[in-house]
């Protein structure tokens, strides 16, 4: 991978890491860390309340959408919910799109966790 691709991710990181201290929750980026001691981090460690989320974060036009899945669960430790923030870029004019994905049972482990929560 290029410097300006590496340039590129980081920067998609740390735009992800504002949008989630500006939304109030806690979030660190952890990618400088990817090369210690060969263990794989996330990109992003997301904390909200309880939960804790492990997020690959990726930029770009094309996204290979499941190999980004099987790094965010191969970066997530015993607790935490994997995810993977996309950001593709569009053509000159349209704004970007960003998308959080996560798998199915993760995804409705949340809405049960949230129907406990407001009930």
């Amino acid at each position: 991978m290029g410097k300006a691709q590496r340039d590129k991710g980081a920067r998609g990181e740390r735009e992800f890491v504002n949008a989630c201290k500006a939304a109030g929750f806690a979030a660190e980026r952890q990618a400088p860390m990817q090369t210690s001691n060969g263990t794989a981090h996330p990109d992003v460690l997301l904390e909200v309340g309880d939960l804790a989320f492990a997020v690959e974060c990726k930029t770009g036009r094309s996204i290979r959408w499941f190999a980004a899945v099987d790094q965010a669960l191969a970066s997530t430790a015993h607790g935490q919910i994997p995810a993977v923030r996309v950001h593709r870029t569009m053509s000159k004019g349209e704004p970007p799109r960003k998308l959080v994905v996560l798998l199915e049972a993760d995804f409705l482990d949340l809405c049960r966790y949230a129907a406990q929560v407001t009930a």
